[in-house]
């Protein structure tokens, strides 16, 4: 008996059989260095008591709200930039009493933990954390913002006098105290 040559499976021969033609399996993706950590985690979570599975998830917590605040902090920044070019392509100078004027107060904790950066547009100036500390708190203590804003204006204008001139700040009705009353309330609390 002669053998006869081996039928060829061509594409049109396997959709008559009713299979599928091969396909060449497409690689699969090389997992981003967060996914890798987040399936470590995954993989320890079964060995964390609950104790344990509370902690991260404060911890997790707090990275969100970090988050949160980085990003509403980069959209105010964004909005304020976009608030001074509009005044400098108007041909508006900032002065007060005249044009609105737009002023970015920033604070920042040092590294250290023992100073902190109030940086007024885009200048860096240091204070002690006794100094944020009194500043917090005139922020925070009385009934309504016009009062808050004669505080850190009598406050900073007998303590840290050189900010203010630094910005030509010479009223409590200037822009940078209510920059400053927002920044810090964002910023921080008051405890009890």
């Amino acid at each position: 008996m002669a053998n006869k040559p081996a039928a060829r499976n061509t594409p049109a021969k396997k959709a008559a059989s009713g299979k599928k033609p091969a396909t060449a399996k497409k690689a699969a993706k090389p997992l981003s260095a967060r996914d890798k950590l987040a399936d470590q985690l995954a993989g320890m979570i079964s060995e964390i008591d609950a104790e344990g599975l509370l902690f991260l998830i404060r911890q997790a917590n707090v990275l969100l709200h970090n988050k949160r605040v980085d990003e509403l902090n980069a959209e105010m920044a964004r909005l304020n930039k976009s608030k001074k070019e509009a005044h400098k392509k108007a041909g508006t100078t900032a002065r007060v009493g005249q044009d609105v004027q737009e002023i970015t107060v920033e604070i920042q904790k040092s590294p250290d933990a023992k100073t902190y950066y109030m940086i007024v547009d885009e200048q860096k100036h240091f204070l002690t954390a006794e100094e944020m500390a009194a500043v917090v708190k005139l922020c925070f203590k009385p009934d309504r913002k016009s009062e808050a804003l004669r505080y850190l204006y009598q406050y900073m204008n007998n303590e840290r006098k050189e900010i203010l001139m630094d910005h030509g700040v010479s009223t409590e009705k200037h822009p940078f105290f209510e920059a400053l009353f927002y920044e810090v309330r964002s910023q921080f609390h008051l405890d009890d």
